[in-house]
């Protein structure tokens, strides 16, 4: 389907109400809508003819309960779900998500292979993965897909949406998460709230983000300051009370934009102390996913070297090795700053997601230079013993690191090109 063939138009907005529309080749979706669920491929207790007397324009399907029965074979013989069903309208399928959390007890999973069921009606062993989620969706022809999304049960855990958006960028490649819309679920559970303060009360998007990151969740406070540092919203970066902040931690954040809330608005107010707390595993996957050398990555190998990874907290003016030291491990910058020196000149100064002696992951070469801490610091280090373990099972890493070499490789090449004319 071409993009000509699917659109949204914005008709009109009044506040945060919007009047929109959804061009497919099927027909028009007059947008907010309401979409009966025909789970199993009928919508239950009523006709297909009646249903297109009450001017429905979609329905939704359930790809998990569609994969049972009727099954692809029967779908793929009909040319999909709407012959099979007589319906000729657009159909949105659902990603069967929903039901890796609600038949949980019937599933486990597997982060190679996806979520493997116990059929509810057999017991037969059924496997749905991302890709398996798509193809079931292209047998039933759906007209809006949904990729397979995570649904995380209510829990007291505040580490559980960092591992599920970990999911969506290790899953997706960046062409195709240009292309997705990945669905989060704010505070489900308003029962936590005492409904005095919440009836008749609409948060606007000021509120709503203040709220959001004085909170004690640290996910909700990523997310929330990310959008607010992105989008300049400046008026609401003044109105946040920063000492209310519960656990605040600038791990997530580059340098430029530490620095300009520490300059604008944390200033005396907010300690930047982690010395005390280790960093968990989940904490060090998203560090080291930040990192240019571990970006294309997949999460569940982030996680082993994560899991051999070790925290060094040093204090300004120590040193990390020095030049001619034997190299045999690679560093990253958590916090803190960190000065190359050559021949007594400083040659680089480096911060906040930095690698240092990358190098010596691939071979064992003295060290060309010192490397000096300026500032009370904290690293991530990585031996080179326990990294070439993980890359003699992961093919992955040293396409990477290969990868990250020859871009280097052809900077370097470049600046030389320039230097001679």
């Amino acid at each position: 389907m071409s993009r000509t063939e699917f659109s949204f138009e914005l008709l009109t907005q009044d506040g945060k109400a919007r009047l929109g529309q959804i061009s497919t080749p099927r027909g028009i979706i007059d947008t907010p809508a309401f979409m009966p669920v025909g789970t199993q491929g009928t919508v239950k207790g009523i006709f297909t003819e009646d249903i297109l007397k009450t001017n429905t324009q979609i329905i939704l399907g359930n790809t998990y309960h569609l994969l049972l029965r009727p099954g692809i074979e029967i779908l793929n013989k009909f040319s999909g779900l709407h012959d099979f069903m007589n319906w000729k309208k657009p159909i949105l399928t659902d990603s069967g998500g929903y039901q890796i959390m609600s038949l949980s007890k019937l599933n486990k999973i597997d982060a190679k292979i996806g979520a493997i069921f116990r059929s509810h009606l057999d017991g037969k062993k059924i496997i749905l993965s991302p890709e398996k989620s798509i193809q079931v969706q292209k047998s039933i022809n759906s007209d809006i897909v949904m990729v397979l999304d995570e649904c995380p049960k209510l829990t007291n855990d505040k580490k559980i949406l960092p591992s599920v958006l970990e999911l969506v960028e290790s899953t997706f490649s960046n062409e195709a998460r240009r292309v997705l819309l990945p669905l989060i679920d704010p505070d489900s559970n308003t029962n936590l709230f005492s409904q005095k303060f919440i009836e008749g009360i609409e948060l606007d998007e000021e509120n709503f983000l203040i709220n959001w990151i004085q909170s004690s969740h640290q996910w909700k406070i990523v997310i929330s300051l990310e959008y607010l540092l992105k989008e300049e919203k400046v008026s609401i970066l003044k109105n946040i009370k920063w000492k209310k902040i519960y656990n605040f931690d600038y791990t997530f954040f580059n340098s430029n934009q530490i620095n300009y809330l520490k300059r604008n608005f944390t200033y005396k107010e907010i300690a930047i102390n982690r010395k005390n707390n280790m960093y968990s595993i989940l904490e060090k996957t998203l560090i080291l996913k930040s990192v240019e050398l571990f970006q294309e990555i997949p999460g569940e190998v982030l996680s082993n070297i994560a899991q051999i990874s070790k925290e060094l907290n040093l204090e300004a003016g120590q040193s990390i090795f020095m030049e001619g030291d034997h190299g045999d491990s690679l560093y990253i910058i958590i916090d803190g700053g960190v000065s190359i020196i050559k021949e007594k000149k400083e040659i680089a100064l480096l911060g906040h997601g930095n690698c240092i002696g990358e190098m010596a992951l691939l071979d064992q070469e003295p060290r060309s230079a010192d490397a000096i801490c300026i500032k009370d610091s904290i690293l991530l280090e990585i031996d080179q013993l326990g990294f070439y373990e993980l890359m003699a099972s992961n093919d992955v890493i040293m396409k990477q690191i290969i990868r990250i070499l020859t871009k280097r490789l052809r900077e370097t090449n470049k600046k030389l090109t320039v230097g001679l004319k």
